[in-house]
């Protein structure tokens, strides 16, 4: 009796202890939800606040506003770039993008920075755009670095380009009697110097101009061969040196052509002074006064005005004529050039500009891209700062240098191009 009693004890008490662990297992397995629930509470608590439904709208605003500009700016680039490849008469405003070149680059420049921050999907656009216009760019700011080498022994010759404006002084100072641009001349001691805007040098004393004899005298020792003619362009040599006479000439448009002799090889010299932008005192003092201005918004809006009605179309007509001589050049130097050639002087045009692309189509190429680095001017009055003197070669000629500046005595700077003669 007493043993059923246990066993009934027993197998009454096992149900009881069945029941009793079932809740242990559920608060068991109720632990890790309870964990994940918490893990999942605090993630949720750490993710930043997600920015309200008018931040979304101005920030895909600003975003829209610089792809907008990034692209008008990469058309920009790219009209100044390729805009003188066409004749200013077909392609009206071209000239104008091309002169702005500079600004456009700058533009492209800032925007590259700005989509970098805000705005990085257009940054595609701006690689398409340096890259498209890589060319006009190292033309306008080259990145050589170093000097360029030849071998030991080989002949060189320097050449002095210079639009000495009348032998002027801009200062009006004549230090010690002597004429500041016949001092530099001298001071250079180039081998073969190619003037414009320069009047004989039998005029001693004309006008507002100061020769010393003792530097006509200079001259005349220093470079036994000096050619001038009607037009004030002057070829001043230390080599063996004849004229070339064309046949034509044009009181707007000047080109000068000689042959000199160095080493027993004949260069063809071609010295221009194209035809500048016609612009007048009073349109320079307009354009100092639109540049000068701050804070006038109407004051500027109305200046544009007058800009576009009387500079702009000064400026198109004088690419249209430059465009003229650029044609005249090509038939010197087709008629007269032979193998070595070269073009310098006071181009009163940018880099990129019609005559320079005509120019290259006679395998003429530009030295200043070659040698130098960065971007430089050569005319710097009026608040008119570009580089529109240039030196062409092609040939037996290798540039080796280009140094531009020294003297201040003209509106222009003059430029020294070192060659060297390599066949």
């Amino acid at each position: 009796m007493s043993t059923g009693k246990a066993n009934s004890n027993g197998s009454a008490a096992k149900p009881s202890g069945k029941a009793a662990a079932k809740p242990k297992a559920t608060t068991a397995a109720a632990k890790p939800a309870s964990k994940r629930a918490a893990g999942k509470g605090s993630q949720q608590g750490s993710q930043p606040p997600q920015p309200s439904r008018g931040a979304r709208i101005w920030r895909r605003f600003y975003r829209t506003v610089l792809m907008v500009l990034t692209f008008l700016c990469a058309l920009g680039l790219a009209i100044a770039s390729f805009g003188g490849h066409g004749h200013p008469s077909v392609y009206p405003g071209a000239c104008v993008m091309v002169m702005l070149f500079p600004g456009w680059l700058l533009a492209m420049i800032v925007m590259t920075v700005l989509d970098a921050i805000w705005c990085r999907k257009a940054l595609v656009v701006c690689f398409l755009a340096f890259a498209g216009c890589i060319h006009a760019i190292l033309d306008f700011t080259p990145l050589n670095v170093g000097k360029v080498e030849v071998a030991e022994g080989t002949p060189t010759f320097t050449l002095l380009s210079f639009n000495v404006q009348n032998f002027s002084s801009r200062s009006g100072e004549y230090p010690n009697g002597c004429n500041p641009a016949i001092s530099h001349i001298l001071a250079v001691d180039a081998d073969v110097v190619c003037l414009q805007e320069a009047p004989s040098l039998a005029y001693s004393n004309w006008g507002r101009v100061e020769f010393e004899d003792r530097q006509i005298d200079s001259l005349y020792q220093r470079y036994p061969y000096i050619i001038v003619n009607s037009d004030q362009m002057m070829f001043l040599s230390k080599y063996p040196t004849e004229a070339i006479h064309t046949g034509s000439a044009s009181r707007y448009n000047r080109i000068a052509l000689a042959r000199i002799n160095v080493e027993g090889r004949l260069i063809t010299l071609v010295n221009v002074h194209l035809q500048s932008y016609l612009l007048t005192k009073a349109d320079k003092q307009l354009y100092q006064d639109i540049t000068s201005r701050e804070n006038d918004t109407i004051g500027m809006r109305e200046g544009m005005g007058m800009v576009r009605a009387q500079l702009l179309r000064k400026i198109q007509r004088a690419a249209e004529r430059r465009a003229g001589d650029a044609e005249r050049m090509m038939n010197y130097i087709s008629r007269f050039g032979g193998p070595n050639v070269i073009v310098t002087g006071d181009f009163n045009d940018v880099p990129g500009c019609y005559t320079l692309h005509r120019l290259a189509d006679a395998r003429m190429r530009q030295v200043y891209p070659e040698v130098c680095f960065g971007p430089a001017i050569t005319y710097y009055v009026d608040k008119f700062y570009f580089r529109i003197d240039h030196v062409l070669y092609r040939g037996c000629l290798k540039p080796l240098d280009m140094d531009i500046g020294g003297s201040h005595a003209s509106d222009h700077l003059p430029l020294l191009t070192t060659f060297a003669l390599t066949e």
